[in-house]
């Protein structure tokens, strides 16, 4: 897509910027006679940039921040460049204030500002950042309390996301796919194994290579080291066939179909999805798998109506807590306030009145000339007052918050995760904040329902698993169901569902316990990830944080599994 959009739009001035919805950016930009509309979104389960060519619609009522930039600084510029990270899903669009006369740019030289798409499922993200690489402001912003290590805030410098630690595509060899099918063990998927080893490479293309290489895309890594140097051989020249037109810019774009609906679609020929048809440029592919109407549906529609709900509980949530923070920085000069106070009143009756500050002891104190030098006195204590009741009750009110914004997070997680409109359903009735209720209403017995919903597997050793998929759920899988000894786990750092595997025996099995972790990693915001870090514990050891917080938990003596994200073929 990098080599398609310089070739199209070097040197197109922006003529307008549109938001569509509040992880989406549009710019209309305009270029040898022909305007064209480039699309960034950062939509964690479709992040996505390409051309598109119809006009897309004002999805924001009221404008952000990010467009309000947009606007101000990118509007009436040209496009300079167009960026790639070796292997990274990130594209970095450089705008300069130059023109383009004849074959010359003409003008002021440099790149003034640049929008950057990252385009990395769960942590996608549309920032824009100035000429000193300072944020100025991003769609989704990230403080750090969520990453400390990647603060994507206005006036913060731009931070890119750690270079992968996999083999570069660039220079890919036979003896690279020896060595990834040597590292990825016997029975492993080949596809998955392309995926861990090579960076940039995706599961779509892993698979359309393997079955290029095998006529199988499920196949997996034989134990016979002949057949894996065999199979290492038919990999390596089906990775040339790939990805080398990929690389060298001769794309032969497609999209694959299943009844009519576009599937997938790659800038390659997509030859194990069985109906594909070439298409004339990616861009034209992207815009065609993304415009289906069917695709969105009646989950999606949910789906959007809860994020649109998720968003309207939480600004008034963040802006509580902003009020928070200022009140507990005012805290800080109570103990000034009170020496203001003492020395009014020991020095009183050498201030005039009408005085509108004075000095005593090396202080100075501004004074309301209204007031008598005592009044002022006492209108100093009051103000120490507050800010001690403010200190004692501050704090706590602001760990609430956080659980509350936490909590939403969560939430806002799961709600990617469900795949069914009555999931979507179940998460926004449980976003409805609590209200008390003067006569509780009869005959509710909320959490049989929720419990009649937990998904139950079986281990292959017969071990029950228990699966919530809801906050509520989590909360009822691990404070009702699950017997204190019974394992705990969870995906690290990231929402998803809560996973008990009922401990028959004070050891589970190594296999059950494999398989449990495999399906936290697969229910988790994670789960498109090849290998994902998961936690577990005892249940004993898992504590609920807030009361009205449901699935909010700490943890302690916890141990961890690194697996890959998939619900084993468990009875």
């Amino acid at each position: 897509m990098a080599a398609e959009l310089r070739e199209q739009l070097l040197g197109a001035r922006v003529q307008k910027v549109v938001q569509p919805d509040p992880l989406t950016i549009a710019l209309e930009l305009y270029a040898s006679h022909t305007r064209s509309w480039l699309l960034l979104s950062a939509e964690p389960q479709r992040p996505r940039v390409y051309l598109t060519a119809e006009k897309p619609g004002r999805g924001v009522e009221t404008p952000t921040p990010l467009l309000l930039l947009l606007r101000k600084h990118i509007e009436g510029l040209r496009l300079g460049e167009v960026t790639q990270p070796p292997g990274e899903r990130i594209l970095n669009f450089g705008f300069a204030g130059r023109a383009l006369l004849g074959d010359e740019m003409v003008g002021a030289p440099g790149i003034a500002f640049r929008l950057i798409i990252e385009a990395i499922s769960q942590y996608s993200n549309v920032i824009l950042v100035d000429a000193e690489n300072r944020v100025l402001d991003a769609a989704r912003r990230i403080n750090a309390e969520q990453n400390r290590t990647r603060v994507t805030l206005p006036h913060h410098p731009y931070v890119p996301p750690p270079a992968q630690s996999k083999r570069p595509l660039e220079t890919a060899s036979l003896a690279d796919c020896q060595k990834i099918l040597l590292e990825a063990g016997t029975g492993v998927l080949v596809w998955q194994a392309l995926v861990a080893g090579f960076a940039g490479l995706g599961p779509l293309a892993g698979r359309e290579i393997a079955f290029r290489a095998t006529g199988d895309a499920k196949a997996r890594v034989p134990s016979d080291l002949r057949e894996l140097d065999a199979r290492a051989t038919r990999l390596a020249s089906a990775l040339a066939e790939v990805i080398g037109p990929v690389l060298d810019g001769t794309l032969r774009p497609s999209v694959a179909r299943l009844d009519k609906a576009i599937t997938a679609f790659a800038p390659y020929l997509l030859t194990h999805l069985g109906t594909w048809e070439p298409m004339p440029s990616l861009s034209a592919a992207a815009d065609a798998f993304y415009r289906q109407g069917p695709r969105l549906g009646s989950v999606e529609i949910a789906r959007r109506a809860l994020r649109e709900a998720i968003a309207a509980t939480r600004s008034p949530i963040e802006r509580k807590r902003e009020s928070l923070l200022r009140a507990l920085a005012g805290t800080a000069r109570a103990d000034s306030l009170r020496e203001r106070g003492d020395l009014l009143l020991t020095y009183g009756t050498t201030i005039p009145r009408g005085a509108t500050h004075c000095q005593l002891n090396g202080v100075e104190i501004d004074l309301d000339p209204r007031l008598s030098a005592i009044e002022n006195a006492q209108s100093y204590y009051r103000r120490y007052q507050k800010a001690k009741a403010a200190l004692r009750e501050v704090p706590v009110l602001l760990e609430e918050t956080e659980l509350r914004l936490r909590y939403l997070d969560e939430v806002a997680g799961l709600a990617e995760l469900v795949d069914s409109v009555e999931g979507i359903r179940t998460l926004r009735a449980e976003l409805r904040p609590e209200s008390p209720r003067a006569v509780p209403p009869k005959k509710r017995r909320p959490a049989r329902r929720t419990e009649s919903s937990v998904l139950r597997l079986k281990a292959s050793d017969g071990s029950e698993i228990l699966v919530g998929r809801s906050a509520q759920q989590n909360h009822v899988v691990t404070f009702e169901l699950a017997r204190p000894d019974d394992v705990w786990l969870h995906a690290r750092g990231c929402p998803g569902a809560h996973v008990v595997l009922r401990a028959e025996s004070s050891n589970p099995s190594s296999r059950a316990l494999e398989e449990a972790a495999q399906i936290a990693a697969a229910y988790s915001a994670n789960r498109t990830a090849s290998k994902v870090t998961v936690d577990w514990t005892r249940r004993k050891l898992v504590r609920r944080l807030g009361k009205g917080t449901p699935g909010l938990v700490s943890y302690s003596g916890e141990q961890s599994l690194v697996v890959r994200p998939e619900l084993p073929a468990v009875p």
